[in-house]
C-alpha cells in the first residue's frame, strides 16, 4: 500500500512538473524569441 501511494504521488509530481516546465517553456520561449531575433 505505502509502494501505491508513493507511486501516486511521484506520478502526481511528475505531472505536475512537466505541467510547469511546459509553461515555462512556452514563457520563455515568448519572452526570448523577439529578443534573439
Amino acid at each position: 500500500m505505502m509502494n501505491q501511494k508513493n507511486d501516486s504521488i511521484e506520478s502526481l509530481a511528475t505531472a505536475s512538473l512537466m505541467t510547469v516546465a511546459s509553461e515555462l517553456f512556452s514563457n520563455h520561449h515568448i519572452i526570448t524569441l523577439p529578443k534573439g531575433q
